[in-house]
């Protein structure tokens, strides 16, 4: 007699079957997650890596646009400084300029700064016989007494006698003097516009240091 299909026996074997097939199964599913959690794990720890680069790149960038930063700024500030200072000499020099425009409206005070610059103005020229130019306007101080006075202090000066011939000019000189040889070829202009030109180096230099320290 045939046995029936789906007996015992074959139920038996269909059902290990199965169950080795259900345990390779897991098996494959567990090492293709094993694989997997490896693979994340070294993926993260990729990751983290690129990402630690990332923040010690990023950190070198910000460190240099840091310090470049500071180096901008502190020439930014060097400039401002300079600029500052500038503009004070500037101003130091417009007030001596407007101070001497006043000594001109005062008689005494004009009087002997004209004494004091054509007597040197004169010695510079060096010569026995010197021409002076002076305004104008200036006439009046410029009298026989001051050519007298002049003469006088040229000689204390240099041991020379020296005879001064006067020449006034129509066109404003802006105060002071110029002395001339009597053939023009040696000049010294003693204005005060020239004088305080000469003199601008040593009072920048003088402004300069009193800025100084008043920044300390």
């Amino acid at each position: 007699m045939n046995e029936e299909a789906g007996s015992a026996p074959e139920l038996e074997i269909i059902e290990k079957i199965v169950a080795d097939a259900e345990a390779q199964a897991q098996k494959t599913i567990e090492n293709a997650r094993s694989i997997a959690d490896s693979e994340n794990k070294k993926t993260e720890k990729e990751a983290q890596q690129v990402q630690a680069q990332i923040l010690a790149d990023t950190e070198v960038r910000v460190k240099k646009l840091q310090s470049k930063e500071v180096s901008t700024a502190r020439i930014e500030a060097k400039r401002i400084l300079l600029r500052a200072r500038e503009e004070a000499v500037s101003k130091v020099f417009t007030q001596i300029e407007s101070e001497l425009n006043k000594v001109r409206e005062d008689p005494d005070r004009y009087g002997q700064s004209l004494r004091n610059l054509a007597t040197e103005a004169v010695v510079a020229i060096g010569d026995r016989e010197v021409v002076l130019k002076v305004n104008k306007l200036d006439e009046p101080f410029v009298n026989n007494a001051f050519v007298d006075d002049l003469r006088n202090r040229v000689r204390d000066l240099s041991g020379e006698d020296v005879k001064v011939n006067l020449e006034f000019e129509s066109l404003d000189m802006g105060g002071g003097c110029v002395a001339a040889s009597t053939k023009g070829r040696i000049v010294f202009d003693n204005t005060f516009r020239r004088r305080l030109e000469r003199m601008k180096p040593q009072l920048r230099t003088l402004i300069i240091r009193e800025l100084a320290k008043s920044d300390e």
